[in-house]
């Protein structure tokens, strides 16, 4: 393929709901060598600069998430949705995590 056909990285948007995950979200930065790992802020700056949104929202929600994060997180995906754009949410979690979302989820691993 030639080199301006190459397509773009992707992005995984990452997203902690309790600061427990936030070693787990690092790991998974440090490891993903495919692309950009940006946080929801940095994702937050990067749409409003490019329009350009993430491949993929991952979402580390632990055992007992927290409303505000998850909130957050879902704003940003509506403000995608409201400009036509469906990011896929992933979800890293455990069996007992209660998730209150407004839609569901794309994946749970």
């Amino acid at each position: 393929m030639p080199q301006s056909e190459t397509p773009p990285a992707p992005i995984i948007a990452l997203a902690c709901a309790e600061p427990s995950m936030t070693p787990r979200a690092e790991a998974f930065r440090a490891a993903w060598s495919d692309g950009p790992a940006p946080d929801l802020t940095e994702t937050g700056r990067i749409w409003s600069k490019t329009r350009v949104a993430p491949d993929a929202l991952l979402l580390f929600a632990g055992a007992t998430p927290g409303t505000q994060a998850i909130a957050r997180m879902e704003r940003l995906r509506d403000t995608f949705r409201a400009a036509g754009v469906d990011v896929p949410l992933i979800v890293e979690t455990r069996k007992s995590a209660d998730l209150a979302l407004s839609r569901p989820a794309s994946a749970f691993v």
